[in-house]
């Protein structure tokens, strides 16, 4: 009997961008990620700097549409130790097809986020995410070329671990 295990892969911006956002109390900003084949996310990260303890952020994750985030898929909320750095959280799992996606963020007022301010795309929404991420996104005020630090881990389709194998004699 024998078994293997799954292949992680990240997709997004793993590396720590030089610029450290403004707060973005009561918005929430997205930044657009491609998957290039389809698989199962798991958890979604992001580098921020908490200058308080127990802040909170929500992070999620949206479908693309005409260039522009669209329906939420899944999203996790959680309070954070103070300090920098990055944050994994585990989301309910997604199925995704390859594409373009956007990793949703919303640091509660204390939160910043870091990021290149070329090579991505990302918006600034108005929503209030008091109670979690918009369901669709809404309100955008602003559209720029962000790379935001954060990435979604993936098992790519067919990558999961496999069931027992028997082997004949």
């Amino acid at each position: 009997v024998a078994a293997s295990d799954s292949l992680q892969t990240t997709v997004g911006q793993t590396s720590i961008g030089p610029t450290v956002s403004a707060q973005y109390d009561k918005q929430q900003v997205g930044t657009r990620v491609t998957f290039g084949s389809a698989g199962t996310v798991t958890s979604l990260s992001v580098y921020l700097q908490n200058l308080k303890l127990n802040p909170g952020v929500d992070l999620g994750l949206y479908t693309d549409v005409a260039g522009e985030p669209g329906v939420l898929l899944t999203q996790v909320s959680r309070d954070l130790a103070a300090g920098t750095g990055w944050y994994t959280f585990d989301v309910p799992d997604v199925a995704v097809a390859a594409g373009n996606y956007w990793i949703g963020i919303a640091p509660e007022k204390e939160g910043r986020f870091f990021y290149s301010s070329t090579g991505g795309s990302s918006r600034v929404s108005n929503y209030d995410p008091s109670l979690g991420l918009a369901p669709t996104w809404t309100g955008t005020t602003a559209s720029n070329a962000w790379s935001i630090s954060a990435y979604a881990s993936v098992t790519p389709t067919g990558q999961g671990v496999a069931g027992d194998l028997e082997t004949l004699a």
